[in-house]
C-alpha cells in the first residue's frame, strides 16, 4: 500500500509536454518559438513548493517539410550559412543557476559572442554524432533530412534545476553553440528557394516538481 501511494506521489509531480512547430520565413521572425504553458494540474502551481522543478528534454527532432529535400543551417538574422561545428544549442527562457552555456569562435580565453554566459534550461546537439551530421553548406552532397536528439534517462537523476515554467510563456530557440548566433533550417537550393525555410520541430521536456 505504502509503495503504490509512494509511486502516485511521484506520478502527480511529473510532468511531460510535447511542444512542435515550423520555422518560418521572413524577416519579422526573431527565432523564438512560443508556447503558453498551462499547468496540467494544480500541482504545477502549489505542490509541494510551486517555486522550482527539475527539468530535462527528452527528445529533440528537425525535419526536412518536404520529401527528398534537404536543408542547411543559416542564421536567422540574415539567412547566411553558419559553422555549427561546435553543434546547436536548443535553449529556453526557463532560468536556472545550475545550468551555463559558454561559447567562442575564436582561440581566446572569453566568454560567448556579446560576453554572455546563458543561464537558460536547454540541451546541445552534438555535430560529431552520426545521426545528426550538421552542415552548413549547399554543396550538392548535403542530404541532411532529420537531426534527432533523445535522453532518455530518469528526470530525477539527470534533471536539472529550474524555475516553474507554468502559466507562462515559454520560449525555445536554436542557436549556433559556438557563437550563439539563432539558426534556422533553409532549402540547399537543389529544391526550393534558398532562402526559404524548410524544417520543423518537436521538443519533448520533462517536468518533475521539488
Amino acid at each position: 500500500m505504502y509503495i503504490m501511494e509512494s509511486v502516485k506521489k511521484q506520478q502527480e509531480r511529473y510532468f511531460r509536454y510535447t511542444l512542435t512547430g515550423r520555422f518560418a520565413n521572413g524577416d519579422a521572425w526573431d527565432g523564438f518559438f512560443k508556447f503558453n504553458m498551462p499547468p496540467l494540474s494544480a500541482l504545477g502551481f502549489t505542490s509541494p513548493s510551486g517555486l522550482a522543478c527539475v527539468c530535462k528534454i527528452r527528445q529533440v527532432k528537425v525535419n526536412s517539410l518536404s520529401a527528398n529535400t534537404a536543408f542547411r543551417w543559416a542564421r536567422v538574422s540574415d539567412k547566411t550559412g553558419i559553422d555549427i561545428a561546435g553543434g546547436i544549442n536548443v535553449l529556453t527562457n526557463i532560468s536556472s543557476r545550475n545550468v551555463a552555456f559558454m561559447g567562442t569562435d575564436r582561440q581566446v580565453i572569453e566568454d560567448v559572442e556579446g560576453g554572455e554566459v546563458l543561464q537558460r534550461f536547454g540541451c546541445c546537439i552534438d555535430s560529431t554524432d552520426g545521426n545528426t551530421k550538421l552542415k552548413a553548406d549547399d554543396s550538392i552532397d548535403d542530404v541532411l533530412t532529420q537531426i534527432t536528439y533523445e535522453d532518455f534517462s530518469d528526470v530525477k537523476s539527470s534533471g536539472t534545476l529550474c524555475s516553474v515554467p507554468f502559466g507562462q510563456e515559454l520560449k525555445i530557440c536554436f542557436s549556433a553553440s559556438q557563437s550563439g548566433s539563432s539558426v534556422v533550417p533553409l532549402y540547399t537550393g537543389l529544391k526550393g528557394g534558398v532562402g526559404t525555410a524548410n524544417g520543423a520541430m518537436s521538443v519533448e521536456i520533462e517536468f518533475l516538481m521539488v
